[in-house]
């Protein structure tokens, strides 16, 4: 849906100015639209704000309003805040603005204002009461419109309505049934174990060309390799740095070859479990919602840890850099297992677990390794027989320090010596 110019923001001021006097009665919320019912004494009239930000809008809405809030600090402050104030007008901020006030009065508040940022990437609610304000994303400030855009077209309210609404009709016609659900997501995992394996297949022919490459320089003393062993070479450096460069890089893409079998492992088994989904509805309804033994991010973030399976459905998961170590920390639940190698600088490893169940010690020595492997990549095989002294505590005893990302205080840990 289109989103609203300035004409049409003014035409929605003055459609609200007819409610001045009204109670807001009630708030209600979901994740992005805040409904306001306000009431005149004989009748109910309920505004829509949706947040969406792509195409934020604030239209009179005649469908089922929520009966409960979402727990969010700026809908709890809208609710205590609002509920029972009268409304004086509405208004746009300032002029060409495609954002409006609406201002209201409380009998023991006072003045208070609801701000409406109605325009894509600057969306925003901000709530001002008891000179106190709260607000559903970050205020930023933006610079004032110079002059007014020739020949804008205002739809009205009602095609404004109309189109509203059959957008979120089509977004329910469009949804897929639960055993579509299903399908797609049997034939996404299929797809993806398709694309490892293949390149499980590139790498394996890889490495062994590799090494191939490496042992008939170290044998010859000289470049004039098998054709299909050519492309490996490289003509501007020696033959002793040809054959360093054919082992090397034969012992980096083995490296590369355990995260990705270990993926594929856990792919292979999610695939087993959809095929013995019998209750599509079921299973849809408990789609996405996390186990006690998953880690419990935030909706907005994509992190990416390097993951591996180990015993009695347990995983281990590893940091790639200070950043990614502060937010691995932050990701995991009080109860996972933080480990880090002693005297060493590491990378940060976090053994997943159900609460209250004890982590065996095979377990964390398998996840020691993982993390020494992990931290040393390519290197790994010089430090083969050697012992490391590894710290672990549960996540409930980090402190992390804000000034220095991944650094972290610890107390209650343990130490495990583990033989590579």
């Amino acid at each position: 849906m289109k989103p609203l110019n300035y004409i049409e923001v003014q035409q929605i001021c003055t459609e609200l100015n007819k409610l001045t006097g009204t109670q807001l009665q009630r708030v209600s919320s979901d994740e992005h639209k805040i409904y306001l019912l306000f009431w005149d004494g004989e009748k109910s009239y309920v505004w829509i704000i949706d947040l969406n930000t792509k195409s934020p809008m604030i239209l009179p809405f005649d469908g089922s309003v929520p009966r409960r809030n979402i727990k969010k600090p700026w809908v709890s402050f809208l609710d205590m805040h609002f509920s029972g104030s009268i409304l004086v007008g509405a208004q746009p901020e300032s002029e060409g603005e495609r954002s409006l006030v609406l201002s209201l009065k409380s009998v023991d508040k006072g003045e208070q204002k609801i701000i409406v940022n109605l325009f894509p990437k600057g969306v925003n609610l901000i709530l001002k009461s008891e000179n106190k304000q709260v607000s559903k994303f970050k205020v930023k400030d933006f610079p004032p419109v110079e002059e007014l855009p020739a020949g804008l077209n205002a739809r009205a309210i009602n095609e404004l309505v109309i189109e509203y609404n059959s957008k979120a009709a089509s977004k329910v016609k469009n949804s897929l049934s639960p055993q579509q659900l299903h399908e797609k997501e049997v034939r996404k995992i299929e797809k993806a174990i398709k694309k490892i394996t293949e390149d499980l297949e590139r790498k394996n022919i890889k490495i062994i060309e590799l090494k191939k490459l490496g042992e008939f320089i170290k044998a010859n003393h000289s470049l004039s390799a098998p054709e299909e062993l050519q492309k490996y070479i490289d003509t501007n450096k020696s033959v002793f740095e040809n054959m360093s460069l054919a082992f090397d890089k034969s012992k980096k893409e083995k490296s590369k070859l355990e995260g990705s079998s270990n993926r594929l492992i856990v792919l292979t088994e999610q695939l087993q479990l959809l095929n013995q989904v019998a209750d599509f509805s079921q299973w849809a309804k408990s789609k996405g919602k996390q186990t006690t033994s998953e880690l419990k991010l935030k909706k907005d973030q994509k992190l990416k840890f390097k993951t591996i399976n180990l015993e009695n459905n347990h995983k281990v998961l590893l940091g790639s850099s200070a950043k990614n170590n502060s937010e691995l920390i932050k990701a995991s639940k009080p109860w996972y297992i933080w480990m880090h190698l002693r005297d060493y600088p590491s990378s940060h490893a976090v053994v997943i677990s159900k609460k209250n169940d004890e982590v065996q010690r095979m377990v964390l020595i398998k996840a020691g390794q993982e993390l020494i492997k992990h931290n040393f990549k390519s290197k790994k095989i010089k430090y083969e027989g050697l012992k490391f002294d590894l710290i672990y505590c549960q996540i409930r005893h980090l402190r992390q320090i804000k000034s220095s990302p991944g650094k972290v205080t610890y107390t209650n840990d343990k130490n495990l010596t583990i033989q590579m």
